[in-house]
């Protein structure tokens, strides 16, 4: 069987914590329930955990990171999710198109070919 570590809660949550403290989120509580309950660090590599979660420590995993994603982060000033607090920070995004960018037309099948090109017989395939 294989497993994707993007897709098990279990494998995630550790990254999660790790950047929920660099974002300033208070996870310390968080951390603890899932350390004691027997839930591992993030892999050190990529890939999947050795072996896999229990069935408990999924849930508790899928819970956790639920928490995780609820918690107020000291960058959310700076670094806003909402459209409309992006677009106050960045008022000329987005820009409008440069009217020196001009649409391609489609070109007619023979037209992309280079000169001298010829579509290649089956004798010639047949040679190689």
């Amino acid at each position: 069987m294989l497993r994707l570590t993007w897709v098990q809660p279990e494998d995630l949550i550790g990254h999660e914590l790790r950047q929920a403290s660099q974002d300033g989120r208070e996870a310390s509580a968080i951390a603890s329930r899932w350390r004691s309950a027997g839930g591992q660090e993030a892999p050190l590599t990529t890939g999947a955990s050795p072996t896999p979660a229990s069935r408990y420590l999924r849930q508790l995993a899928e819970d956790l990171l639920d928490e995780l994603a609820d918690l107020p982060s000291r960058l959310a000033d700076d670094e806003p999710t909402e459209l409309e607090k992006i677009s106050a920070l960045c008022p000329a995004w987005p820009q409008a198109r440069s009217a020196a960018v001009v649409p391609l037309k489609k070109q007619p099948r023979s037209a992309s070919k280079p000169p001298g090109w010829a579509e290649p017989s089956a004798a010639s395939w047949a040679n190689q």
